[in-house]
């Protein structure tokens, strides 16, 4: 979705790291002057310690994300993945 509105406004980034973990790209963020995109529940620990500074996103095709929880149609997902999903529906509902 990001890509995408950056591609419409004619914008370009300078995009050093791509990582499959919120704590590198915190990481990372916080050792140079490079910024990260999140989800504001993956941040609220490090704002609220003062390690990092969360701007919202004010474009409203970025405030209308949707995230998704997929899996293959025909599995039981073990409780602790399904306890993971039901922590994040809560905490995303009270935003």
């Amino acid at each position: 979705m990001l890509n995408e509105v950056i591609a419409r406004q004619r914008l370009s980034l300078n995009v050093v790291l791509e990582a499959n973990t919120m704590s590198a790209l915190k990481a990372y963020a916080r050792r140079t002057d490079a910024i990260c995109f999140q989800f504001e529940v993956g941040t609220r620990e490090e704002v609220a310690s003062g390690e990092l500074v969360a701007i919202p996103l004010v474009d409203p095709e970025l405030r209308s994300g949707r995230l998704i929880f997929a899996a293959r149609k025909d599995r039981n997902l073990p409780l602790p993945a399904m306890s993971f999903i039901e922590t994040v529906k809560q905490a995303l509902s009270q935003i």
